[in-house]
């Protein structure tokens, strides 16, 4: 028998059987780690699905993000009317999803009622969006808010909408 082979061929690196191999256990291993993430995927996604108010709460705090974001920057630059329609926006946006409606479509009264009972936190909203809303409709110049000074208001105002959401 010594005439056989005694050497693994060209595509063979043991004698041995494959079983003990790292990349046969791995690839053995392959298709259930696959058949339970696309379970916990499309359970996810059911859930989701039956809950719409947590999607739409990610994206109105996402949104919210955004235009605070360009609020900061605004603010950083001195752009007063960048600031207010950005603070307006944020404030809209965290407001979204305790109300059913769209952002964009929620009124100065609504985001107030939104707020509740915070006194401070209800009197900045409404001089921002009294402002903001000047600022959209008026060719006048404004009563010279400081957005580097109401920043640190507003995100405390956005804050408190994300914590009744």
């Amino acid at each position: 028998m010594t005439g056989l082979e005694e050497q693994p061929g060209r595509w063979v690196r043991s004698l041995g059987p494959a079983l003990g191999t790292r990349w046969f256990l791995i690839l053995q291993a392959a298709p259930p780690v696959l058949l339970l993430g696309l379970w916990a995927w499309r359970r996810r996604k059911e859930y989701l699905a039956a809950n719409p108010q947590i999607v739409r709460r990610r994206r109105a705090r996402a949104a919210a993000s955004r235009e605070l974001a360009v609020a900061r920057t605004a603010a950083r630059k001195g752009d007063r009317e960048g600031f207010l329609r950005a603070s307006a926006g944020a404030l809209r946006e965290a407001a979204a999803p305790l109300d059913s409606a769209q952002a964009a479509s929620l009124t100065r009264e609504e985001v107030l009622r939104l707020l509740g009972d915070d006194q401070k936190t209800s009197a900045l909203a409404r001089k921002l969006l009294d402002s903001a809303d000047a600022a959209n409709y008026s060719t006048k110049a404004g009563d010279g808010l400081e957005p580097r000074a109401l920043l640190p208001d507003l995100e405390r105002a956005v804050q408190t909408l994300f914590q009744r959401a």
